[in-house]
């Protein structure tokens, strides 16, 4: 193909980050260049090596970082398809979100919310974005293998989270052979107003600049809730023991997001069995509900009120069910999960060792509103559905509403 001239790296680390044809674990600061650094990469990739397979790999759709790849590498795909005197129109897929270019070479957007689906291919190249927010078997079981008969490279870039699977990672790449650790903070970018930076810092506590603008690995996991692992250990229950007492928290969801019933065990102090599903209509979702109530027996079920929250509820107190609605706003939402903070602080609250559960709890992010008020809530692109509904059912059973 004929040459194109792709954008100036803005500094020589995110030069070596382009031009690498090695397994690069990167943790980066805060608008360092991540997504421009992987995105020329990958066109670098796909341009120079024919018939070569290279996956963008997001966290959803939905994510910011995965639409801003997106719209960059289709911008260079139509410059690269116009000097070629080529229509892009026809070298793109809006339906599989893929971009081909004459030499047989291909990149293909993919996302970490369903592992089994990047199952398969035969990848040269990959970028995997806000690696450490995404399940460890992401990379374990599903692109790991992909890379054993091509030999190909690849860069896990994101902020560190504690020290989580991609923390090991990156850990094991400073002696491994192949394979490079990198960190870049903030301001390692020169195109960052020192002002800007100064506003974005002040607007973090002292751990979330630590993490978020210099990559500092921050001891524990999770910034919103600590202990985590140490409170993991909670049996898996599917039906009630002899004497016992359950609270249920109940968030509601329809398509994007999920419904979630969270059982704790009262007297125990233990989260026990979730019920997590989504894509059904409401009668449905009522029906399921009412089925757990005759499993279980709840003595309460602490329930989002809010939106179609609030008639679901009704109806299911019209039912006979022990439903006490709960306004989810900024300031109770506050409360119940800085509740729930405590429980894992002084680790008096144990949860099961479940993956969903325990990915959701370390990916919970508190930004602070202009008002100076701590806000919580998942990144985006994620959910925080049975971080709410075990938030909730804890509530339950907090020291003002005690059985």
């Amino acid at each position: 193909m004929a040459s194109y001239k792709l954008d100036a790296p803005h500094s020589p680390g995110q030069r070596l980050l382009i031009e690498s044809t090695s397994m690069d674990v990167c943790f980066a600061g805060r608008r360092w260049g991540k997504t421009h650094a992987g995105t020329q990469r990958l066109l670098k990739s796909a341009f120079t090596v024919p018939d070569s397979i290279n996956w963008w790999i997001g966290l959803s759709s939905k994510a910011a970082s995965y639409l801003h790849a997106w719209s960059e590498l289709k911008k260079h795909h139509e410059g690269i398809m116009k000097k070629l005197k080529l229509d892009p129109r026809e070298w793109r897929s809006y339906v599989t979100n893929e971009l081909r270019f004459p030499n047989g070479s291909a990149i293909q957007m993919k996302t970490a919310e369903n592992p089994e689906s990047l199952a398969g291919a035969a990848v040269d190249a990959f970028v995997f974005d806000e690696f450490t927010m995404a399940r460890e078997r992401v990379w374990t079981e599903q692109l790991a293998p992909t890379m054993i008969t091509t030999g190909g490279h690849g860069l896990f870039i994101g902020v560190p989270k504690g020290n989580n699977w991609a923390t090991k990672l990156w850990r094991y790449a400073k002696p491994a052979d192949g394979w490079n650790q990198l960190s870049f903070k903030t301001l390692d970018n020169p195109m960052i107003k020192l002002a800007n930076y100064e506003i974005m810092r002040e607007s973090m506590p002292l751990l979330m600049q630590q993490q978020e603008l210099q990559a500092e690995i921050i001891a524990g996991r999770g910034l919103v809730f600590r202990n985590i692992i140490e409170c993991t250990g909670a049996p898996w229950q599917e039906s009630p023991a002899p004497r016992s007492v359950y609270v249920a928290g109940l968030d509601w969801g329809k398509q994007n997001d999920y419904t979630v019933l969270t059982v704790i065990d009262v007297l125990k102090r233990e989260c026990i069995y979730y019920d997590r599903f989504n894509a059904m209509d409401y009668p449905a979702q009522l029906e399921r509900i009412r089925k757990q109530q005759g499993i279980w027996g709840f003595q309460r079920i602490i329930a989002e009120s809010n939106a179609m929250g609030g008639p679901l509820c009704d109806q299911l107190a019209r039912d006979g069910l022990p439903i006490e609605p709960f306004d989810m706003n900024q300031t109770s939402k506050r409360e119940i999960i800085e509740l729930l903070q405590v429980a894992f602080e002084t680790e008096t609250f144990k949860i099961p060792s479940d993956e969903l559960l325990i990915d959701e709890l370390e990916t919970m992010e508190m930004n602070l509103t202009k008002t100076g008020f701590p806000q919580y809530g998942a990144p985006n692109g994620l959910h925080d559905d049975m971080c709410m509904s075990l938030a909730l059912a804890h509530w339950g059973i907090a020291y003002n509403y005690r059985i």
